[in-house]
């Protein structure tokens, strides 16, 4: 088994927060360091209460359901997410036909904190 060194400062999620976009405007059930979301139509920003280092940050997401049912199964849902600014990314939703989309969504920030 091979041997695994962690540097302490990239081993955590600096913010997370869970919305789903089914909700009009959505709004964080859960999160750390989230101060807000703003809705912008087709994409939602996340606007971070922590300022990274600079804009070479990962910000990873993942979600899934439909409208009609936010634990139908994730496959029918694409979730994209990019970094803004050192203190927001976008996430936007998307379909197999990549027509825009609403789900549940899962967005965590990994990183240096400035």
């Amino acid at each position: 088994m091979a041997n695994i060194n962690v540097i302490r400062g990239y081993d955590t999620v600096k913010a997370w927060v869970y919305f789903s976009t089914v909700d009009n405007p959505p709004n964080p059930n859960g999160s750390f360091a989230v101060s807000s979301l703003t809705d912008n139509s087709d994409e939602v920003e996340v606007n971070l209460s922590i300022v990274m280092t600079n804009l070479y940050y990962c910000p990873v997401a993942g979600g899934g359901g439909a409208s009609n049912g936010i634990n139908t199964n994730p496959s029918n849902r694409s979730l994209a997410v990019i970094v803004m600014t050192t203190a927001k990314v976008d996430t936007e939703v998307f379909t197999a036909d990549n027509a825009h989309s609403v789900c549940q969504n899962h967005v965590a920030v990994i990183g240096d904190l400035a």
